[in-house]
């Protein structure tokens, strides 16, 4: 079985609304029915605020939808100017293991992974691609790619540390949507705050880690679509300057074949430039023979802020 920790925030409420009109169940009944259709838990994850007036909105949603982990840890870095980047990064770093470490002391799961909440999921599918045999106890599974290093600091993009990279980044996931194995995330839980490089984009910091822990990449180009496929597990709009994803034999036929694929009335939703889900036709779960954990109690979740839980 698995955990999904959808990464939310205080200004996505209409994110998390349109996750609950498609792929999401909306009442606590339906998300129970997915996670033992699935074998998956999925909880939006969101740390805390000074702000009142959020922390009480967040409060009522919470109480309507029972579907957060709340992490104790104060989300800071959303406000932060676009010039301080290398420091937002080390706050979504640190905020991006507190949840793995949140999630690993909660749940026994055999994968934890990070998605993010502007992505359309098939719950289905994604359950398909975690059950199937691991040969590697340690996996870094995700849509992986590698691309040029930007040195330019007018570019969004830019790297501060790139004298330590040379001309392009090393092998990792997209950061939007990856999954990490049950081994490694006990790696990631025993990192010491400051001990590990950092970098100023955290797909790249997270594929740095991996390669100091030498585990497994498995790469699915499937967790990377940019428009529905009769295969696509997650559909989300790509950067066009976040690198260059893996050129394999497999991509180019699928590439090559987009056209024929979308002619088939197998595409779920319509995603336009902002990553908005504006079209949804409803199809069934498949039945996946994983143990479901419905004696889990979702008040576990609510008080997802690690072992120093404190209510909100």
């Amino acid at each position: 079985m698995g955990f999904v920790g959808i990464q939310t925030g205080f200004e996505s409420s209409g994110r998390r609304r349109s996750l609950r009109k498609t792929w999401m169940p909306s009442d606590r009944q339906g998300l129970q029915r997915l996670e033992e259709a699935t074998g998956l838990a999925f909880r939006f994850v969101i740390g805390r605020t000074n702000d009142r007036l959020k922390m009480s909105e967040l409060r009522k949603e919470v109480a309507e939808y029972d579907d957060f982990m709340l992490l104790d840890i104060e989300e800071q870095y959303s406000k932060l100017p676009y010039k301080t980047t290398l420091l937002q990064s080390y706050q979504s770093l640190y905020y991006r293991l507190a949840f793995f470490k949140a999630a690993y002391t909660l749940l026994d799961s055999e994968f934890y992974v990070k998605a993010d909440d502007d992505i359309y999921l098939r719950p289905d599918r994604l359950s398909l691609l975690l059950a199937k045999d691991c040969p590697h106890p340690q996996t870094y599974l995700g849509c992986m790619k590698k691309g040029p290093i930007f040195t330019d600091p007018k570019l969004k993009w830019y790297e501060p540390l790139s004298y330590l990279l040379g001309q392009e980044y090393f092998l990792h996931a997209y950061g939007p949507l990856y999954a990490l194995s049950a081994e490694v995330v006990v790696s990631l839980v025993a990192i010491r705050n400051n001990s590990f490089r950092m970098f100023s984009n955290e797909d790249v910091t997270i594929g740095a880690w991996m390669l100091a822990m030498n585990v497994n990449h498995e790469d699915n180009q499937s967790l990377c679509e940019p428009e529905c496929t009769p295969s696509s597990i997650a559909v989300w709009d790509i950067p066009k300057c976040s690198g260059w994803a893996l050129q394999s034999r497999k991509e180019v036929i699928r590439t090559s074949s987009k056209r024929e694929l979308l002619n088939q009335p197998n595409c779920d939703l319509t995603i336009n430039i902002l990553g908005s889900i504006t079209q949804l036709k409803k199809s069934k779960l498949a039945m996946v023979a994983w143990k479901p954990f419905s004696a889990l109690d979702s008040s576990i979740y609510r008080m997802g802020q690690t072992r120093k839980a404190s209510s909100i």
